[in-house]
C-alpha cells in the first residue's frame, strides 16, 4: 500500500434488502488547494474601516498553518509577512492598504492564495484631504483673529497710558 493513500474499511448495511456490506474507500492526502482569501467588508472601504481577511483551502490532512503576507501595489514581487493564523484583522484600512496573500500549509505541502487588493476608495481620501484643508484654514483664521485682537488691545493700552500721562503734566502750575 502506498504512503500516499489512506485505506478505509466501512461496514454498511443495504436497508431495502437487509444486505450487508463492505465498502473501501481509498482516500488521498493532499497538500493545500484552492487557497482562497475572503474580504469580510468587499466593496468600497473608507479611511476608518477595519477589515478581517479570512484564508481558506482544502486539504486532506486539513491545513495546520496559515501565514499572511503583503506587498505594495507597485511592486508585489517584495512581499513581506504580517501575520499568521486563518484570519488577519487590519484595524483600520488607511494605514493597511496593499496586496495580500495567504500561504496554507500541512504536512504534505504548502500553497498560496492569489493577492487581494485592500484598498480606500478614492472619493474617501479626496475628502479626507478636504475636511483636513478646511480645518487648517479654519485654524488659521482663528489665530489671526486672536492675533489681531490682542495687538489692537496692546495699542489701546498704551495709547490710554499715554493721555494719562500728558494730563499729569497738563495740570502742574508753576
Amino acid at each position: 500500500m502506498p504512503k500516499s493513500q489512506i485505506h478505509l474499511k466501512v461496514f454498511c448495511v443495504d436497508v431495502e434488502n437487509m444486505i450487508p456490506m463492505l465498502v473501501f474507500l481509498i482516500l488521498k492526502p493532499d497538500p493545500p488547494l484552492n487557497v482562497s482569501v475572503e474580504v469580510s467588508r468587499p466593496g468600497s472601504l473608507t479611511v476608518d474601516s477595519s477589515v478581517n481577511l479570512t484564508c481558506s483551502s482544502a486539504a486532506n490532512p486539513a491545513a495546520d498553518n496559515y501565514t499572511w503576507y503583503r506587498g505594495t501595489v507597485s511592486s508585489s514581487s517584495s512581499m513581506f509577512q504580517v501575520g499568521s493564523g486563518q484570519v488577519l484583522s487590519l484595524p483600520s484600512v488607511a494605514s493597511n492598504t496593499g496586496l495580500y496573500l495567504c500561504q496554507a500549509r500541512n504536512r504534505l505541502g504548502e500553497s498560496n492564495s492569489t493577492e487581494v487588493l485592500v484598498t480606500v476608495d478614492k472619493t474617501d481620501i479626496n475628502r479626507l484631504i478636504l475636511l483636513v484643508g478646511v480645518g487648517v484654514k479654519v485654524v488659521i483664521v482663528l489665530l489671526l483673529t486672536l492675533v489681531i485682537v490682542w495687538a489692537w488691545r496692546q495699542r489701546r493700552k498704551s495709547a490710554v497710558g499715554k493721555q494719562e500721562n500728558d494730563r499729569d503734566y497738563e495740570n502742574v502750575t508753576a
